[in-house]
Parts: structure tokens; sequence; C-alpha cells
């Protein structure tokens, strides 16, 4: 028995090559008459494209079986968890909203009819976009004192809302973190009317009934609400605030509220006969109007 200098593989006796690596193996006997002295080839590796093979169909399948479960766990979560977060911003604008409204209406720089009581403002107002409400009409007829921005003030300055607010549509509606809002003022043509701005800041103007706010009435009272741009997809809720502070809240399951096209009416959270909210009960879109903790 004698080992390979090269490999170290133990050899039979009277082996002349090494098994395993081919290298003549020392000492031993010189070949015989008519023996082939060449070495023998080397052995063939064995190949470990089969087991690649293998291993790939096997992963392959894998994927095809756990990225489906996986995918249907995960993305159910992280559609919840993103409605979630839009519908709380949501409800942080509408606070901050009713805030800045009161502290607009309090300082008095609304005024259009100059009385030195102050009015509530829209979303280009309350950013500083344009300048304030300066047009007046007296009453007149069946219609209330009124004003518009056939004239306008001064600009807010410094503004008291922020500029991710004041990107108004022509319909009035701001678009923020999934959801829509808009703020409705009372119109001068009635009590319990209500109209809404006009954007962008460079045509502002009022729509919705005579197109002018009832100013006395602004002075006391107005309403927003916050609905999803994609309902069951940014968001799910429908929220409602106004001179009160209290945010409301609707499952939104039978109005359905949803997009810039559609916005809630004014009066949608209001009960039948009923000229405010009043929580825990159906407002005219159907829905149950509750408080949000």
């Amino acid at each position: 028995m004698a080992d390979c200098a090269n490999c170290g593989t133990a050899q039979p006796d009277g082996a002349r090559f090494c098994s395993k690596c081919g290298k003549p193996i020392q000492g031993a006997p010189p070949p015989g008459e008519g023996e082939d002295w060449a070495a023998p080839p080397p052995p063939e590796k064995k190949s470990n494209a089969t087991t690649i093979v293998i291993v790939c169909v096997c992963a392959f399948v894998g994927l095809c079986l756990f990225v489906p479960i996986i995918a249907a766990i995960a993305i159910p979560n992280l559609l919840a968890a993103k409605v979630s977060s839009n519908e709380t911003a949501a409800i942080a604008t509408l606070r901050n909203l009713a805030s800045c409204q009161a502290q607009i209406q309090t300082s008095g720089k609304i005024d259009a009819d100059e009385d030195g009581i102050g009015e509530y403002g829209t979303f280009l107002e309350l950013t500083g976009s344009v300048g304030v409400k300066n047009g007046f009409f007296p009453a007149e007829g069946a219609d209330l004192a009124a004003g518009d921005f056939g004239e306008q003030g001064s600009r807010v300055n410094p503004p008291i809302m922020s500029q991710a607010l004041a990107n108004v549509d022509p319909g009035g509606i701001v678009t923020k973190s999934g959801y829509c809002f808009v703020i409705y003022l009372p119109d001068s043509s009635k009590q319990g009317g209500w109209v809404h701005e006009t954007g962008p800041a460079g045509s502002v103007g009022l729509a919705g009934g005579t197109g002018r706010v009832g100013v006395d009435a602004a002075e006391v009272r107005w309403c927003a609400y916050a609905w999803p741009v994609a309902r069951g997809n940014s968001g799910n809720r429908c929220f409602f605030v106004n001179q009160d502070g209290d945010v409301l809240q609707s499952a939104n399951d039978n109005a359905k509220h949803s997009g810039p096209m559609a916005p809630p009416p004014p009066e949608s959270a209001f009960p039948q006969g009923k000229a405010a909210p009043v929580p825990g009960q159906p407002g005219r879109d159907g829905d149950v109007w509750k408080v949000t903790n």
C-alpha cells in the first residue's frame, strides 16, 4: 500500500498512477514488456448541473406557492394602514381648520359690511392666497346683506393656514393626503342656504345660491366636509366640522361620498328639519353622524 505524493490518497499495491489525481506513484514498479506507461486520464468530475436544476425548480415552485400567500396577507394590511393614516390626517386638518376659522373671525380681518364683527373665510383667504372678501351689497328685497370677491381687501399675512390647502379647484375642492375638503359659507338669499369658493386663486369667486355670502350669517356659522378621494382605497369615513369645533364622522356606507367631482351637499350631516347636525342621528345623506374621538 502506497500513498500518492501529490494528493495523499492511499493506493493499492502495484498501482503506478493515483486513482484520484492520476499522478505517477513514487516507487511503483516499471512497466512490463508491452505495457503502456502513459498515465490514465484523470477521473471525471461529477457534474452538479442536475442538482442545480433541481434546486432552481424547487425554489421557483416555492415562490409560486408562497408569494401569493404572503401578498394576500400583506396587501390588505398595507391598505388598512394607509386608510387609517389618511383618515387620521383628515381629522387633524378639520380640527386645524376650526381653529383657523375661530382666529380669522375673532381678528375681524374679513369684515365686508364693516360692522366690526369678523366673518368666517375660505381656504384661499385663510392661506393668504387672495385678498379677503370686501365687496358689499346691502340687504335688498328677499336677499340678505351680502359680500363677495368683487372687491378684495388685504391678504391675510402671515397666513393662518398651510399653503398645502391653497390649491382650490374650480369646484372649491382641495385635495390632500387621500381626502377632499370643501368649506361652505351661508348664502345671502335665505337663512339656511350655502355657497362655496371657486378657484384657483387667479380667478377666485363664489358659487351656489346667489354666489354671495350672507355677511351677518357668516359672522356666526360655517361648515366643512372631508371625504375620501377614492372610497375604499384612500379612505372610508366622511368627516364634518363647523363653528362648534367638534369633528363628526359617518361610516359613509349609505352616501358613499367619493372623489372631488361629487362633494357632500352642505346639509348632508343635518337631520331633516334641522339647521345643524345632531350627533347620533342620521343626516340627510342617510348615514349616522357622531362625534369623532
